[in-house]
This record gives C-alpha cells, sequence and structure tokens, in this order.
C-alpha cells in the first residue's frame, strides 16, 4: 500500500467511486456510463459483471459493500439505493428517508472495527 509495485487492473470503466472487499480481495465499481456493477479481483484475474444494469442503471454514483451485499446510488431515480448480493443472484431496491433533498451521490458503510487485510 505504499505505491510500490503498482499495476493497472482495469482499463476503459467510468467510475465514480470504489469498494474494496477486505475478505474476498476484491475491487468493485459501478460504471456509470454502462449502471454496470463490475468487480475483479486484487491480483488482476476474475474480472466479471455482478449485475447487468443496462441503461436503466445509468449513472451511477457511490458504491460501499456490507453484509454480502453491493449497495450503490444512481442519479435516476432519485432516492433510491440499489443493492445486490456480491453472487448477483438477488437484487433490491431501498427506499431512502422521506424529506430528504438533493441527489445522493456517495454511500458509506462503516464497519464496528478495522477489517484485516491480506494483500499480497
Amino acid at each position: 500500500m505504499d505505491g510500490s509495485n503498482r499495476q493497472v487492473l482495469v482499463t476503459r470503466v467510468d467510475a465514480m467511486s470504489l469498494a474494496l472487499d477486505y475478505e474476498a480481495n476484491d475491487l468493485y465499481w459501478a460504471d456509470h456510463k454502462t449502471g454496470n456493477i463490475e468487480c475483479i479481483s486484487l491480483n488482476g484475474g476474475g474480472k466479471r459483471i455482478v449485475s447487468a444494469q443496462g441503461s436503466a442503471g445509468k449513472h451511477s454514483y457511490g458504491i460501499s459493500l456490507s453484509g454480502g451485499r453491493v449497495y450503490w446510488t444512481s442519479l435516476h431515480p432519485t432516492n433510491i439505493l440499489n443493492s445486490i448480493t456480491k453472487s448477483g443472484s438477488t437484487m433490491k431496491q431501498h427506499s431512502l428517508p422521506a424529506g430528504r433533498s438533493g441527489d445522493l451521490k456517495g454511500i458509506v458503510f462503516v464497519p464496528e472495527q478495522c477489517p484485516k487485510c491480506t494483500f499480497n
């Protein structure tokens, strides 16, 4: 994590934010242009699409991980938080509290304690 031995993991994506899965050593992103939720192993292999949202999910912004699910925000439709299992099997939409204003662009889940990293 000191910047040595850097490598490019993925190219040609329009990710507005990233999320690290410390347990599986995967990097997740929501592609702003395609709306796809994608991930890749931190060793550079195993790139996959977790959810192919297509035009319905375009303008994806924030992304975070919690409890075996990937959560992301998008500008359209507003006031909706999407989630899907890491395996891509079950998707849900979560309504945000009424009375909030503006676009939700970022989201963060904060663990109760710092995760252990196993970067190799």
